[in-house]
């Protein structure tokens, strides 16, 4: 997102709309995984974008949820009240839609040096009222990372995703008490 001039979401079908110029809710450092963080809600016409701000540390922010309304032309940015990720494509934080129940999964992961630890949380956001709920929040000191195979290591996924027939939230959650293996 540094150094863009403009930023318009060109979208083909829908109900009624044009492109909207989002540049100016943009945050100005706003993460490059935010325009990926993309989300859609064919029900409601929005378009979502969870972004945060790459320049600062993910302790010391929460996360922004810019809202596009297809219906009425605008756009709005707030301030979540949840838990920061690491900045970068997969690093720290991700989401996913259900168009049925408009509700929103965000899993947020954030590597608190200072403290040794990671935070990881699960957060459920009602798109229509705005109202947050806290699935979870783990803290794990940094040897949780190795208690794993390589390919999946300890701790909550920043993958997830809404099963769209059961409403289900599908993520990959591992905690071991013990080392599985010595790599």
């Amino acid at each position: 997102v540094t150094g863009v001039q403009t930023c318009a979401l060109p979208i083909s079908t829908g109900s009624g709309f044009n492109a909207l110029d989002i540049t100016a809710q943009l945050n100005p450092n706003a993460d490059g995984q935010a325009i990926p963080a993309v989300q859609y809600d064919p029900g409601t016409d929005r378009a979502y974008i969870l972004m945060e701000d790459a320049t600062l540390d993910c302790t010391s922010q929460s996360p922004q949820l810019m809202t596009i309304d297809f219906a009425t032309g605008t756009t709005s940015v707030r301030t979540l009240p949840i838990a920061a990720g690491d900045p970068g494509l997969g690093a720290g934080y991700q989401w996913a839609i259900d168009p049925v129940t408009h509700m929103a999964a965000i899993v947020t992961s954030c590597r608190d040096d200072a403290r040794n630890v990671f935070t990881d949380e699960l957060t459920m956001l009602d798109l229509q009222s705005g109202s947050t709920s806290r699935v979870y929040q783990h803290v794990v000191d940094q040897t949780g990372l190795y208690h794993g195979y390589p390919t999946m290591p300890a701790g909550d996924s920043k993958t997830i995703g809404i099963d769209p027939v059961n409403h289900l939230v599908l993520q990959r959650s591992m905690f071991c008490p013990n080392r599985i293996a010595d790599v």
